[in-house]
């Protein structure tokens, strides 16, 4: 798991601190934060769904998915806390703090840290792909368990609804995301989400990394029906069949029907290989990607002639692959409506919206102990962000 941590900006007491989930199917991505959302460290995970609360291996599949993240939150809980505790003992020695509080003060992170470190998370913000209310209880109890916060100090959406308030005020945008799978989405004025697209691979997530992947195959192989061999001179065959680990039907299909592309992440990973292909000039490849981008562009076509122009927020890292899925998106929608909506890519990564989500949602309650008041009950809407096309929302 990679952690990237950074100086605690503010001294950071229990249990003071924010912790952010932006769960995909392919990625987990975290962000730990103090009271004042101050960001204190980071990390990416293996991924996870709420599809998989509905078994007992599915929920002992997320559970251990989990575990390296909360190791990784707890050390930099305790990383913070001793910085923190550093700086206070320079700044005044033990016996003349001692003297001006009601009880002594730790002298080391042991003393500070209590034996349970998940009780120092005070709020958590999760956005699950998959997720609906229904399956609230579930998914709390599973982060309760892991990272300590009872029921009413977590706030679970789903991840196309946090991207959206990542991305905008409420009735300002709408977020069109293109991962593992593509839905759009706008939260209104109102706090309504709205949302098209987003139904399944089996269904319709059409230009997501799993349907290229799919579409990616389908054209190989029916290369393959038309002329046996044909993949020897298809660069985007090639690719695919060494990422797969065979050339003949049997390895494909055992790959994705039995093996690991009948995850759909895993199998979502293979439009690398054709965004590759498309890039060293596989014509195939990049027609896929074009077909990509203008499929995008029907949810967010849908959307927009609901609520009306408003700008519109790219997220997800199918946008990252090849230049030509978002050119063929602009080109779709401009071509649709009467005025063009702006469109840019997302600048505010949604783990770090959560953290900071979680963090503004700490009361003075949360710092004396008591029970922290519904997270849920009032949804904290973070100031919209500016997006620029240097952005870019990661899953």
């Amino acid at each position: 798991m990679n952690v990237d941590r950074d100086a605690p900006a503010s001294t950071p007491t229990a249990p003071h601190f924010g912790l952010g989930l932006d769960v995909g199917g392919t990625q987990c991505r975290w962000a730990l934060t103090g009271a004042h959302g101050d960001l204190l460290a980071q990390g990416v995970a293996p991924g996870w769904t709420a599809l998989q609360l509905g078994s007992e291996a599915g929920r002992s599949a997320i559970a251990l998915a989990l575990q390296p993240v909360a190791a990784d939150v707890m050390a930099a809980v305790e990383a913070a806390l001793t910085a923190s505790l550093t700086a206070a003992l320079t700044a005044a020695p033990t016996a003349a703090l001692t003297a001006t509080l009601a009880t002594p003060v730790a002298t080391t992170v042991t003393e500070a840290v209590p034996a349970a470190p998940q009780a120092l998370i005070g709020r958590l913000v999760a956005g699950v792909t998959g997720f609906d209310p229904g399956q609230h209880d579930a998914l709390a109890a599973l982060l309760g368990t892991v990272f300590g916060p009872p029921a009413p100090a977590l706030r679970l959406m789903n991840d196309i609804e946090l991207a959206c308030h990542a991305a905008f005020a409420p009735g300002t945008g709408l977020v069109l995301y293109a991962g593992t799978g593509a839905v759009a989405a706008a939260i209104d004025a109102g706090g309504k989400l709205h949302r098209a697209g987003g139904r399944g691979l089996v269904i319709d997530d059409a230009g997501g990394g799993a349907w290229i992947a799919q579409q990616a195959l389908r054209a190989v192989w029916r290369a393959e029906d038309d002329a046996p061999g044909a993949w020897r001179h298809s660069l985007l065959a090639r690719r695919l069949f060494d990422a797969i680990g065979g050339t003949d039907w049997a390895a494909t299909r055992a790959w994705v029907y039995q093996g690991p592309g009948s995850d759909r992440g895993t199998l979502g990973r293979l439009a690398l290989e054709v965004a590759a292909a498309a890039q060293a000039g596989d014509a195939t490849a990049l027609a896929i990607l074009q077909a990509a981008g203008s499929e995008l562009a029907r949810p967010a076509l849908a959307l927009l002639r609901r609520l009306g122009l408003r700008p519109v927020a790219l997220a997800g890292r199918v946008w990252a692959l090849h230049p030509a899925v978002e050119a063929s998106c602009r080109s779709t929608l401009a071509a649709a409506l009467p005025v063009a909506p702006a469109v840019q890519r997302a600048s505010r990564p949604a783990h770090l919206a959560a953290a900071r989500m979680a963090a503004a949602a700490l009361s003075p309650a949360a710092s004396t102990g008591a029970n922290p008041a519904p997270v849920n009950s009032a949804p904290v809407n973070p100031a919209p962000a500016k997006i620029t096309p240097s952005g870019d929302a990661r899953r």
